[in-house]
């Protein structure tokens, strides 16, 4: 037990530099990497880029309000498309 203890802080305290590297990088260098610690990345959410900003939605990722709303299948697709999910008969409406 107490090798197993000893191997585990011997990997721990080899493991501190790398981490200290990683979490010094520059974001920018490896955009969408997450720090060692979980948290989120240096810059995180400062981005002006339009693929960062979250009301920028292209038009595939949101279904047109108008139409069709047969076409919607399950209650997600249903209220993600403007519809009303109908749990007893298992269709979309248009609100």
């Amino acid at each position: 037990m107490k090798k197993v203890l000893f191997t585990l802080l011997v990997v721990a305290v080899a493991l501190v530099p790398v981490l200290a590297d990683a979490q010094a990088a520059d974001p920018k260098k490896s955009p969408g990497a997450s720090s060692p610690s979980g948290g989120a990345p240096a810059g995180a959410g400062t981005s002006t880029s339009p693929s960062a900003s979250p009301s920028t939605t292209s038009p595939a990722a949101s279904p047109s309000t108008s139409g069709d709303f047969s076409q919607y299948k399950t209650e997600m697709e249903c209220e993600k498309a403007g519809g009303q999910w109908q749990a007893a008969s298992k269709l979309c409406d248009k609100k």
